[in-house]
């Protein structure tokens, strides 16, 4: 091959490498400075210098935005093992930051997801809840229990490392609790909001009497036959959230919560009302800024 041919050709190739970088099929490019792009995929088995994740950790999702404060997009991987024996399952789930600055990992402290941070359909949510400008991580899974109950979390890294600042415990809502009082009533009180209200629960009336928690004429005639047939101090509890949605209210770049959650008791199949509740992150904790319940009434064929 003579020389004039191997310049035409070598022409041609640097061409098509130029093409296909600009169709996006090469390796992604740093910024001068920047590590390079990685190419993570979900479903991938993912191993990350600097932290520890059980074997057999996959990645569940991937978002690409500025967590870190530094206005460089950082990788943010929500990550999951799913059980051998039920793989829509997955235990324990994490999110693992890639700083899109320094390319180092980060990921979620153990003691802050083990056994909590765990369920069905896990999904992630990337957004300002704190009112810096800078994105959060929301995570939502569903628990699979009977009340139909999610788990939430929600972690910022604006501080160089990750900080939970939605868990558990905010996971709990108005944590209401409450006794029934003869005439089919409830007297209901939220430790957070420091409030008790009354409740007609008259529309669950035959349930009521059909599982003897009520008499036919409306006394209340439940005992615990665990505690030796004993009234409890409580008969009425809340389920933590069953949705809780990002909804930036006042249309000013920063998410409040939105949340659900039933009220039952002595049963959980006893469920009389939902009370909904929209909560905003100021001052370094949780606020309710409003509260709403509504009462459930079957309806009945014919009435």
């Amino acid at each position: 091959m003579n020389r004039t041919l191997q310049k035409k050709l070598g022409q041609i190739l640097s061409l098509a490498a130029i093409v296909s970088l600009l169709a996006g099929n090469g390796p992604a490019i740093a910024a001068k400075g920047e590590p390079a792009r990685q190419n993570f995929q979900v479903g991938q088995p993912l191993q990350a210098p600097g932290i520890t994740l059980p074997q057999g950790t996959v990645i569940v999702e991937v978002q690409r935005a500025d967590v870190t404060g530094d206005r460089v997009p950082d990788d943010v991987l929500l990550v999951g093992k799913p059980l051998s024996d039920n793989p829509s399952y997955y235990r324990p789930l994490s999110v693992v930051v890639r700083d899109g600055k320094s390319g180092q990992f980060s990921a979620l402290p153990d003691t802050r997801t083990g056994q909590y941070l765990a369920g069905y359909e896990p999904s992630m949510f990337i957004g300002d809840f704190s009112g810096d400008k800078v994105g959060d991580v929301m995570v939502t899974v569903a628990t699979g229990g009977s009340g139909g109950t999610s788990n939430h979390l929600i972690a910022t890294w604006t501080s160089g490392k990750p900080s939970v600042i939605f868990g558990e415990q905010e996971n709990q809502g108005l944590k209401i609790t409450g006794k029934y009082l003869d005439g089919f009533k409830a007297e209901l009180y939220s430790p957070v909001l420091d409030k008790s209200f009354l409740v007609d629960v008259s529309g669950l009336k035959e349930q009521y009497i059909q599982a003897k928690v009520y008499d036919a004429s409306g006394k209340y005639i439940y005992r615990d036959p665990n505690r030796g047939n004993q009234r409890n101090a409580a008969d009425i509890f809340s389920d933590p959230f069953s949705v809780l949605t990002p909804t930036d209210v006042n249309q000013d770049g920063v998410y409040e919560l939105r949340g659900m959650q039933s009220v039952w008791g002595p049963f959980h199949v006893l469920t009389f009302t939902q009370v909904a509740s929209t909560w905003a992150y100021r001052g370094g904790k949780w606020q309710v800024t409003d509260a709403q319940y509504t009462l459930t009434y079957p309806i009945t064929a014919g009435k």
